[in-house]
């Protein structure tokens, strides 16, 4: 079996989901982010494709240091708590809009 994967449908899949996700939690949040940040965020977890590395290594980075410069970056987040609260709120919000994705998907094919 073999699968052809267009990049720009993946990067720009990726990107607006992010951004999606990031504008969720800013409007959560009153913090100082404009939509210039948001996107900056938003790009940070299609760039850890590019770099070759093993699975396991890829998931951490992934679930522990993209996200959180994503959301200190992307929400311009200077404190901890805040930080955290965000952070977790983050992780509600992509669960939320996945599960919310795939009901769509159920719709509109």
């Amino acid at each position: 079996m073999q699968y052809e994967v267009y990049l720009d449908v993946l990067f720009l899949e990726n990107m607006m989901m992010d951004f999606l996700i990031l504008l969720a939690v800013k409007k959560v949040f009153p913090c100082s982010a404009t939509y210039g940040s948001l996107l900056a965020g938003s790009l940070l977890t299609c760039a850890i494709l590019f770099f070759p590395c093993p699975v396991w290594t890829r998931y951490i980075l992934l679930f522990f240091l993209v996200n959180s410069c994503m959301t200190v970056i992307g929400l311009k987040i200077r404190t901890f708590p805040v930080f955290f609260k965000a952070w977790i709120l983050l992780y509600l919000a992509s669960f939320l809009l996945g599960g919310i994705m795939s009901w769509l998907r159920l719709y509109f094919g």
